[in-house]
């Protein structure tokens, strides 16, 4: 006889026949010439919830700190283990002028979860036209938390005007909880 019979398992041809792996463990091999094996199912990676938002309107600011740029492009999610990470994407069209040194990121919260000083996304130049072009971010966040956390695009203009959606484009920003 060949196939599942009851809780054992029998290689059609080999006339091995081997007990099945317990609930929760899946087949494998153990290599070439040599028995079946059962092992737990790898744990960790598994995306467990992803939220997204959108923003298509043009939002600029000539603050040389960093800050929201009037609540733009901004999700909220709430970890469901302090294990989980949170894989943070964002696309939109930035821009400059006058000169600026403009700088983007990420805040988790209060949080910079990009380089303090520099952000993650940076663009200068130094004319007096206007520069634009598609930025985009992404940050493995270690929050440690189970409490709802809010991500947000943060502009810090330094000596100009700084863009967010320059020539309304729809900027995105989604985050994902990516099980231990």
């Amino acid at each position: 006889m060949s196939g599942i019979v009851g809780s054992y398992f029998n290689t059609r041809g080999s006339g091995v026949v081997a007990k099945l792996g317990s609930d929760g463990q899946v087949f494998t091999s153990t290599g070439a010439g040599l028995s079946q094996g059962f092992e737990a199912a790898a744990g960790g990676g598994k995306v467990l919830q992803a939220v997204t938002a959108t923003d298509n309107t043009e939002r600029s600011s000539t603050t040389a700190s960093w800050i929201t740029a009037d609540n733009t492009l901004s999700v909220n999610i709430t970890p469901s283990a302090t294990s989980s990470k949170v894989l943070v994407m964002t696309t939109f069209n930035s821009g400059n002028v006058s000169g600026a040194d403009t700088r983007y990121t990420i805040n988790r919260d209060a949080t910079n979860i990009g380089d303090a000083t520099y952000g993650i996304v940076t663009t200068t130049h130094s004319d007096a036209n206007l520069m634009y072009a598609t930025a985009a971010m992404t940050v493995l966040d270690e929050p440690s938390s189970t409490s709802a956390l809010t991500y947000q695009v943060y502009v810090y203009a330094g000596g100009g005007t700084a863009y967010i959606n320059k020539y309304p484009t729809l900027g995105t920003i989604t985050v994902m909880e990516i099980g231990a």
